[in-house]
């Protein structure tokens, strides 16, 4: 019957995205499905958590840049790494694995909400008078919401134990700072090393922005996008200071190096984004830092804004006038005219919106901000549905703080503190950029809402385990006695 269900669905989907004329998709999804199940459902258990982090390795190294032509915008990586995750999770969830976890969160339900308003935007486009464009990229934007479930479940459902979250934590903050040099070597030679390479299958389609700023290299590294880059390495700050603050020797030594590697790439991205991501992302953690721990990481912070000012002479210059003196700033006054662009379309249809993934800015105007994309795409429905899911991977994050307990609380604090950051930096630059529309940043966002989840889910076990023992030392269970007054005889 699990083998039937699991064809069934494969089936289900892979004709919707073959209706839908995205075949390369349909395809990608089947092949990650039977590779999967090769993998996972013989009797020899292979431990998911290698095949996790190869996913995520796949999806900071490999140039974003680089796409399947004929899949568009779901053939970056970010996208097809994304189907692969939602199609691991989907064979787990369909076939009982063990490595699975039994217990539910509530991430599952915000991810359902999240879907059924996409899908009721999507029904809701078309009632409304839509070309061939646009109907094409209302479909996409529904293989989007796979691919952003995809990334959450896989994560926060298979990671079983602490070990495990610290290990992808690992993973993603060495590919974070590979990311981070190879940015280095472009903002020093001018060379996107994207630009230089082949890569067998894929095409090199650069996106469009401004490669220079006020004379500076504006680098991309292995991203899509300045904006994309500085986000990405904003929200991996928190989990390499995580590592370091929690290491011992040689290995602390090597994680504060790498700490300082993504740190110091932050600004040669350019961009007022890259600041306000970082400085939100240190804030979230200084809150829950002792007073000692704060002074040592602002004294390192003065000491490395010299080395700045130093190493590249003007630079610190050009992002302080970006925060305070932007009054003359293209890019501010054409945010504004997307703004009115984006209120105008809002008031036709503010309950359902356009539809997920139809505002096409090439055809409309730029907005750079992901609050007013999805007023626009998905109405005051959607918006609600994904704060809702940010708002709780918080509350989580939170509750993870409040309630661990034993030997492992320390450490559970502290990871929960660096997750919190990189979920509240997530949230907070939806205001300065269409975060759900550039790929890396995206399913870094959604690794780590899935880290908490997992991590809620574990310290939440451990609790419940806790309390179940004291309630049995509490109240042990006697030994049936013999009475004094023999049974009443029935009549």
């Amino acid at each position: 019957m699990t083998g039937a269900a699991t064809v069934a669905a494969l089936v289900v989907f892979a004709s919707a995205t073959l209706f839908a004329r995205q075949g390369l998709a349909a395809l990608f999804f089947l092949a990650a499905v039977l590779v999967g199940g090769l993998l996972m459902i013989g009797r020899r258990r292979v431990w998911t958590g290698h095949l996790v982090m190869v996913l995520v390795a796949l999806l900071l190294l490999f140039p974003a840049q680089f796409r399947i032509s004929q899949l568009g915008a779901l053939g970056s990586p970010g996208a097809l790494v994304g189907l692969a995750a939602f199609a691991l999770w989907l064979i787990g969830l369909v076939l009982r694995r063990p490595w699975m976890a039994a217990h539910r969160h509530p991430l599952r339900w915000m991810l359902l909400g999240l879907a059924l308003s996409t899908m009721a935007s999507f029904l809701a486009a078309s009632y409304r008078p839509i070309d061939g464009l646009e109907s094409r990229a209302a479909v996409r934007g529904l293989i989007t919401i796979l691919v952003i479930a995809g990334m959450v479940l896989v994560v926060s459902d298979t990671l079983l134990t602490r070990l495990d979250i610290r290990r992808l934590v690992q993973v993603l903050v060495m590919c974070g700072s590979v990311v981070s040099l190879l940015g280095v070597l472009q903002f020093r030679t001018g060379i996107d090393i994207s630009s230089v390479i082949s890569i067998p299958g894929f095409t090199y389609r650069p996106e469009e922005y401004s490669g220079e700023r006020s004379g500076f290299v504006r680098i991309v590294s292995t991203t899509t996008n300045p904006l994309e880059l500085a986000v990405v390495l904003a929200i991996l700050l928190p989990l390499a200071l995580y590592l370091g603050f929690t290491s011992s020797g040689r290995k602390r030594t090597f994680w504060f190096v790498n700490a300082g590697i993504i740190s110091a790439t932050i600004p040669m991205t350019v961009s007022r984004t890259a600041i306000v991501a970082a400085a939100v992302g240190l804030f979230v953690m200084m809150l829950g830092w002792p007073w000692r721990r704060r002074w040592h990481v602002l004294l390192v912070g003065l000491v490395g804004l010299v080395a700045v000012r130093l190493a590249i002479p003007g630079l610190a210059g050009t992002l302080y006038s970006f925060l305070f003196s932007a009054g003359g700033d293209p890019s501010l006054a054409s945010r504004d005219r997307g703004q009115l662009f984006a209120l105008r379309f809002f008031a036709e249809r503010p309950l359902l919106g356009r539809g997920f993934g139809t505002y096409i800015p090439d055809r409309y105007v730029f907005l750079d901000n992901q609050v007013l994309l999805s007023a626009v795409e998905t109405g005051v429905v959607g918006l609600v549905a994904l704060f809702g899911l940010m708002i709780t991977a918080i509350f989580l994050g939170l509750g993870v703080r409040r309630a661990a307990r034993g030997p492992a609380a320390a450490h559970d604090r502290e990871l929960a503190l660096a997750l919190l950051a990189g979920v509240v930096t997530g949230t907070v630059v939806m205001v300065t950029f269409d975060a759900l529309t550039f790929p890396t940043s995206r399913g870094l966002t959604m690794i780590v809402l899935g880290m908490v989840g997992a991590l809620w889910r574990i310290v939440r076990n451990d609790v419940d385990w806790a309390a179940a023992r004291a309630k049995r030392l509490a109240h042990p269970v006697e030994p049936d006695r013999p009475t004094d007054r023999p049974p009443a005889m029935s009549s």
